[in-house]
């Protein structure tokens, strides 16, 4: 079968769109692409990479030219743009451990830059794991109301391969309907990964929630009444499981979940099992058992209430598989299951996460609508009367 650059790039593609990249700058890069005798794969990463690049020292300069003019929005706008370049980079599996840090650094960098030069309440933490290690991560609050009472507030669990500075998307819709938003490099990715080399282990993961209960249960400005999960892809996994520990948590959103135990893993891509890239971020040599111990994702189950967004095509987790999690539930729960055929994805890709991500953009409304009524927020982010 003879596949075009754009099919190969499909699933990168698909997340560009799903997470704000400019349409206009990815077509810009694909037609750079294309024009370009690309004689193996090597040569189309260096393209990509250097096309995106470009684009990202661009709307640099324009941030800092904004600066020296004191235009502090237009900073933030501009970091915004070149983050979003970044992170196009970023979506690029390689090999190249060094490489990618490299990249994220930048896409780190430029989102850090973005959200504190913004109009957005937004605390940097970082969640100590151990003497010197911690979970990096940012605390997004709700604007235009003053502080009146603890805010609920919602930790976004990110999937492998992932980091804290994607999650925008789906945070700004719970920010806007007044919940707080607590988005993390968890083990395996992001800070957490390059910085202080915690790797994506059940034991690590089972400890991040310990001390991200803790972290919220001291901050003086969340509710500890009102605390939700909320995940996609393994970061869906990581957000049940995080419920199912504390009862106390209200609230969980499932979108496309995997908990790696359950999948074939013959169905699981390439990337997430072997080379040098998946090594880094597990840091087992036995993907079996690395992915036996993952198994304890699936221990116990949600009490609170639970929202469950997952498609009939996908290939990883299948119907049995969402039903199974699903029904073991014994709080209120919902179902949404997405009947659209992906756009992004032949039977000849995997398309465990394009069929709900290509409906993010009412999907995220759908999730945020749902955590607002399990808190019985009013349009006003309050109690209801």
């Amino acid at each position: 079968m003879q596949w075009s650059i754009r099919s190969l790039l499909n699933p990168v593609i698909a997340r560009c769109l799903i997470y704000d990249v400019s349409p206009f700058d990815l077509e810009h890069v694909l037609r750079k692409v294309e024009e370009k005798s690309l004689l193996n794969s090597k040569m189309l990463e260096n393209t990509w990479m250097t096309e995106w690049k470009q684009k990202a020292e661009y709307f640099i300069d324009l941030a800092e030219n904004a600066r020296g003019k004191n235009q502090k929005r237009s900073v933030s706008e501009y970091y915004q743009l070149a983050a979003r370049c970044y992170y196009a980079c970023y979506l690029l599996n390689s090999d190249l451990v060094e490489s990618k840090q490299s990249v994220y650094d930048n896409f780190s960098y430029c989102y850090q830059q973005y959200v504190l030069n913004s109009d957005q309440h937004v605390e940097e933490v970082l969640i100590p794991m151990g003497e010197g290690v911690f979970l990096p991560g940012y605390l997004h609050f709700p604007n235009g109301k003053e502080f009146h009472e603890p805010y609920p507030c919602v930790t976004i669990y990110v999937g492998m391969g992932s980091s804290k500075e994607e999650v925008e998307i789906e945070a700004r819709a719970l920010i806007n309907r007044g919940i707080a938003v607590l988005a993390l490099d968890m083990p395996g990715t992001g800070d957490a990964l390059f910085k202080y080399g915690l790797k994506l282990h059940a034991d690590l993961i089972e400890q991040a929630f310990d001390e991200i209960m803790k972290f919220l249960s001291a901050h003086p400005m969340i509710d500890k009444e009102r605390l939700g999960t909320y995940g996609l892809c393994m970061g869906g996994g990581l957000a049940y499981r995080a419920a199912a520990k504390y009862p106390s948590v209200k609230a969980c959103v499932n979108l496309f979940p995997l908990f790696v135990s359950m999948v074939n893993l013959d169905s699981i891509p390439r990337w997430m099992r072997q080379g040098l890239w998946a090594d880094y971020q597990i840091g087992f040599s036995d993907k079996e058992e690395w992915i036996r111990t993952m198994g304890t994702l699936e221990k116990d189950d949600v009490k609170g209430q639970y929202l469950l967004v997952h498609s009939e095509f996908d290939n990883w987790m299948e119907q049995e598989k969402n039903s199974c999690i699903y029904n073991k539930t014994t709080g209120e729960k919902r179902e949404i299951i997405i009947k659209q055929q992906p756009v992004y994805a032949t039977k000849e890709s995997i398309m465990h996460a394009m069929p709900v991500g290509e409906q993010m953009h009412w999907v995220k409304i759908q999730a945020a609508d749902f955590l607002v009524e399990a808190f019985q927020l009013n349009c006003h982010g309050g109690y209801h009367e």
